[in-house]
């Protein structure tokens, strides 16, 4: 109705045309919309529906891939900002890459994160990614990320290994699934020792360290750091080294 001079065609995969019938008032659609469907792998499956096919030449990738955040690299960057600024198929990029404990780590630190911002009057979705991707690469192994360490910031490298994951995670984040946000990036570098004043950076440190789910009370931090960002993130960092004090010489602080 809003664009009457328009020919609109409906483009589905080979796959679907063998369960087209399934679809919800198949008929009436086939007879509503013009169906086309692209060839994959040359596969082009019979229907007693009048859908067209559509060459297409070999891709190797799939729409689970992409749901998945593999071969991002298909998927053009302002697709990539529309699924970031509406939040499609994040957290599946996220839970793909680590144990699920972990996972639901990363949805707490994001919602808090978000809810320090939101406070602190930042933007909310920007805060709400950060939080969701600070430990994307936490279960990724010590010998795959030193390259990557090597590359960007060597002088870390006599950090502890647990503690590489925010350097690393930081350079994925952008250049693997394309957010490219410095903000992000450096909130997502320092959230492991809170070694940068970025407002951003300072909501997802405290969320990291008063996540509800780590099983300590930290219920007063948490309103501390909902209305007054800075003071919050000054007592969670003194209790941050508070804690690294306490253990043994090689710790890294809380992760």
């Amino acid at each position: 109705k809003e664009h009457p001079d328009c020919d609109f065609t409906f483009l589905v995969g080979s796959d679907q045309v063998e369960q087209f019938h399934k679809w919800k008032e198949a008929d009436a659609l086939a007879r509503l919309v013009k169906f086309a469907a692209v060839a994959r792998d040359g596969r082009s499956p019979r229907t007693k529906y009048p859908i067209h096919y559509i060459h297409m030449d070999p891709v190797p990738v799939s729409s689970t891939e992409i749901r998945r955040g593999n071969r991002l690299n298909y998927v053009p960057q302002a697709l990539l900002d529309y699924f970031y600024a509406n939040r499609l198929y994040c957290k599946e990029f996220v839970q793909s890459r680590v144990p699920q404990h972990r996972y639901m780590h990363s949805l707490s630190v994001a919602r808090l994160t978000e809810q320090f911002a939101t406070a602190a009057g930042l933007d909310a979705n920007q805060a709400w990614l950060t939080g969701l991707f600070h430990d994307v690469c936490k279960a990724m192994p010590a010998d795959r990320m030193r390259p990557w360490l090597e590359a960007v910031c060597p002088q870390e490298l006599t950090m502890h290994p647990a503690a590489w994951h925010s350097y690393v995670g930081a350079q994925v984040t952008d250049r693997v699934f394309g957010i490219h946000d410095p903000r992000i990036s450096n909130a997502i570098f320092h959230h492991v020792k809170g070694t940068s004043d970025d407002p951003l950076a300072m909501c997802v440190f405290c969320a990291d360290k008063l996540d509800p789910l780590r099983g300590y009370d930290s219920y007063d931090l948490i309103d501390l750091c909902c209305r007054d960002l800075k003071a919050g993130f000054e007592k969670c960092r003194e209790t941050n080294r508070e804690y690294v004090d306490s253990h043994r010489k090689d710790a890294v602080w809380t992760n």
